[in-house]
């Protein structure tokens, strides 16, 4: 059965159920683009049928049905870090990601965005925040391949692409840039599509989003605690299960036509480990008052300073990136960093400018997590007409619904610093829903001048007819 004739099958399907994915790997090794090692796989299609003997009359049975993109290669299987870079399979690894680097960052065709986002999601009172750019990015470049005309223009904008090719190739990029799966890095999104089995979809926004967006399908009762278990459950597993707390509340409702899903699993090292012996205890004081922390210490060679912060940048082991940590002046808020664009420069490995100079680092242990109501996010970035039922046009993805709106855009983000490195891990979901046209505002019309009426039958007929001139009691 080729490929396309599974998307079919997927848009026609009804009565179906989800459970939980697996994910399928190919042999052909030389089709692998993943950056690093052998590179992400391009998306694959999986039909599992189970309790049916033959495909015929498939839409008459109760079918299990999964369209699933595979992930990241595991390279290094049972290597330690410095195993793996001293191995073969590190040589090379190590040689496909030194020529990625020698193409221009897709960060920096992101990063207006980055720090737009960042401005919106990060500016707090007394509260931790936290959020993850990239996976949001990836979100509502999905979100684009839906709909059309100002909404689709609208999210371009956002997203600082010209248009809907020039998105897509920039999506892939910052996907193969960050998907690596060894004992130095795993980088792991994810995305997925969470279907109601009431509608008919597009089979070739399907097929877009499956192939440049690695997207896996999944189809349902939406509403349903089946299908909720079932979107729990995979967002749990591509997370690690670290925003368990807030996965607990994801589902659907009656409403949903599409949930969209989009998740990063982040975990490396140090280039040079903290000393666990080294780490005392220390108070941090905080906008909420003073508590105890866990202080690690170390010695680091560069350091940014100006009037308004100090920066210094760690790196990460293999060369897999960097943690800039940014320290106010004194009698300077952290938000006024957000509006200090020398602050995101810091993160470009090729345009950060640190002095040489060496830094006892004292840093704390820390873990933060958040969830982000999106919604007011998009307004503030310019996204609008994809909120608003009457002014959406989502028909790239169904012919059937007119009155599609994006109803619930979350996202969540957990980071956790120790000793050893670096883990976080984000999703973000977008439900697209069934909405109703709001009513324009009401116009005054006063019957209080002469005025024509008719009285028409069932069948249209005109019964009666005036003209009132005039009315007395």
């Amino acid at each position: 059965m080729k490929k396309e004739d599974l998307f079919k099958l997927l848009a026609d399907m009804d009565e179906t159920s989800v459970e939980e994915a697996q994910h399928f790997h190919t042999e052909d090794k030389s089709k692998r683009k993943n950056r690093g090692f052998y590179g992400m796989l391009a998306a694959l299609i999986l039909l599992v049928v189970i309790g049916i003997p033959v495909l015929g009359n498939i839409t008459r049975r109760t079918t299990v049905m999964r369209v699933l993109a595979a992930g990241p290669e595991e390279v290094g299987k049972g290597m330690s870090a410095d195993e793996f870079l001293r191995s073969e399979d590190g040589a090379r690894w190590r040689e496909a990601y030194e020529q990625s680097d020698k193409q221009v960052p897709p960060s920096r065709k992101t990063r207006a965005y980055g720090a737009a986002l960042m401005k919106e999601v990060l500016a707090a009172g007394d509260e931790n925040t936290v959020c993850s750019p990239f996976n949001t990015y990836l979100a509502f470049a999905m979100l684009a391949e839906t709909c059309e005309g100002n909404t689709r223009k609208q999210i371009l904008d956002m997203l600082g692409a010209e248009d809907i090719e020039t998105l897509r190739k920039t999506a892939n990029a910052l996907w193969e840039a960050n998907s690596c799966n060894a004992p130095v890095l795993q980088s792991l999104p994810a995305n997925s599509l969470w279907l109601s089995n009431d509608v008919t979809f597009n089979e070739t926004t399907l097929k877009t989003l499956a192939e440049q967006y690695h997207a896996s399908s999944f189809r349902g009762k939406t509403g349903s605690d089946k299908m909720d278990k079932a979107l729990q459950d995979w967002t749990n597993g591509a997370t690690g299960g670290l925003l368990a707390d807030y996965v607990k509340d994801l589902k659907t409702s009656p409403d949903t036509v599409m949930a969209l899903l989009s998740t990063l699993y982040y975990k490396t090292s140090w280039n040079m480990p903290f000393s666990e012996q080294a780490t005392d205890p220390g108070i941090f004081h905080g906008t909420k008052g003073d508590t105890s922390v866990r202080m690690m210490h170390t010695v680091v060679n560069g350091l940014l300073q100006t009037d308004r912060f100090s920066a210094v940048r760690l790196l990460l082991t293999g060369g897999c990136g960097s943690v800039v940590f940014c320290l106010p002046a004194e009698g300077t808020d952290v938000n006024a960093l957000l509006n200090d664009p020398s602050v995101l420069q810091l993160t470009d490995p090729e345009d950060c400018s640190l002095e040489n100079a060496s830094v006892n680092l004292s840093l704390p242990k820390f873990k933060i997590s958040a969830k982000t109501d999106l919604l007011p996010v998009l307004e503030a970035l310019g996204v609008t007409d994809a909120l608003d039922p009457a002014k959406a046009d989502f028909s790239p993805l169904t012919a059937e619904k007119t009155a599609l709106a994006v109803g619930r855009a979350e996202h969540a983000a957990t980071v956790e610093i120790d000793e050893s490195g670096v883990t976080g891990a984000a999703y973000t979901m977008i439900d697209l829903e069934m909405g109703e046209f709001a009513p324009a505002d009401p116009i005054s019309l006063t019957f209080d001048r002469p005025f024509l009426f008719m009285v028409a039958g069932s069948d249209g007929s005109i019964l009666f007819a005036g003209a009132v001139r005039n009315i007395t009691e």
